[in-house]
């Protein structure tokens, strides 16, 4: 027999030693009975019911646990019940708790803390840190404090990737428990999120600094002349030929597109040839000088190398633009 089933066995006998002596009773004669388990047919107090489906979602696996704690803690969220989780079957009418902030009943940290383990296997670790932070928050209304809801927030905060916040947390709550065997869980966990945090961050800085400092000086003294440099005016650099290279403006490149550019590239050879065409006369003319006997032999003697310089220079020029011309 399974753990659900000898549960449910339990909470048979317990519904049958105090339910009415016939399940029939408010029954009229000609009408069935409603169609109700052994426990339904029990007035419980809600509170007592959310004991109920909180024992129920212990032994259920995620998404169905998850239905039944919220079922439980639903309950316990309602107002004006004046019940108690902690009540026997024999003392129903005891109260022995009430509601705090939230609306929560104190009984509530349990079944909170339980949800917290079953959204963190579910892969949620918000949501589980979210229950884990409210179960510890009513445990310290009461003054009290449990190690297991302690390790889940911590845990929580590890599978959050708030590894910083974790170690913190785990070197305070450890002040708290003077047992070996508590401060060993809280070592352990310590000591892992620590190898994860150097896995993360590698190395440490200061052998690399120790071993590079006279490198790193250097360009912290080269940046700090470079910061003082005042640029000199314009009319400065252009009195000693210099060219002002840093204000000359970056031309942005212009983004077309494909057909865009194809009909630029078109326009382009159209007027490439119609102005070689038109100026084919003019190199011709330029080549018969370059050549001609007579040019060197002018009356004027100084100008000859300027004019021999200037058309070789232009005819270079026309022939770097004469694509495609012999």
């Amino acid at each position: 027999m399974s753990c659900r089933t000898k549960f449910q066995h339990r909470m048979y006998h317990k519904a049958m030693a105090y339910a009415s002596p016939s399940f029939t009773q408010g029954v009229r004669t000609g009408e069935l009975a409603p169609n109700l388990k052994a426990w339904q047919r029990i007035d419980w107090p809600l509170c007592l019911q959310a004991g109920i489906f909180k024992d129920w979602a212990s032994r259920l696996r995620t998404k169905k646990a998850l239905e039944y704690f919220n079922r439980s803690l639903s309950i316990c969220q309602t107002e004006e019940q004046g019940a108690c989780c902690r009540n026997s079957l024999t003392k129903l009418g005891r109260q022995s708790c009430y509601a705090t902030e939230d609306k929560y009943c104190q009984m509530a940290a349990d079944a909170l803390g339980k949800r917290s383990f079953f959204r963190r296997k579910m892969a949620r670790p918000e949501l589980a840190l979210e229950d884990a932070q409210k179960a510890q928050d009513l445990l310290a209304l009461q003054g009290k404090s449990r190690l297991s809801n302690v390790l889940n927030r911590c845990d929580a905060l590890f599978e959050c990737n708030q590894f910083e916040e974790n170690l913190v947390q785990l070197h305070i709550e450890k002040r708290n428990y003077q047992a070996r065997a508590a401060k060993d869980c809280f070592e352990y966990r310590a000591t892992h999120t620590t190898s994860v945090l150097e896995d993360s961050l590698g190395d440490a800085l200061y052998p690399f600094m120790l071993h590079n400092r006279p490198l790193v000086l250097k360009l912290a003294g080269s940046r700090c002349a470079s910061a003082a440099f005042m640029p000199r005016p314009n009319w400065q650099l252009k009195a000693k030929r210099e060219c002002d290279v840093e204000s000359l403006g970056d031309k942005e490149k212009a983004d077309y597109s494909p057909l865009e550019r194809a009909q630029r590239r078109m326009r382009e050879s159209a007027y490439n040839y119609q102005y070689l065409r038109h100026s084919a006369r003019d190199l011709g003319m330029l080549k018969q000088l370059q050549t001609s006997l007579a040019l060197p032999h002018l009356p004027s003697q100084i100008s000859t190398p300027y004019m021999t310089e200037l058309l070789a220079e232009q005819s270079a020029i026309v022939h770097k633009f004469m694509v495609g011309v012999p």
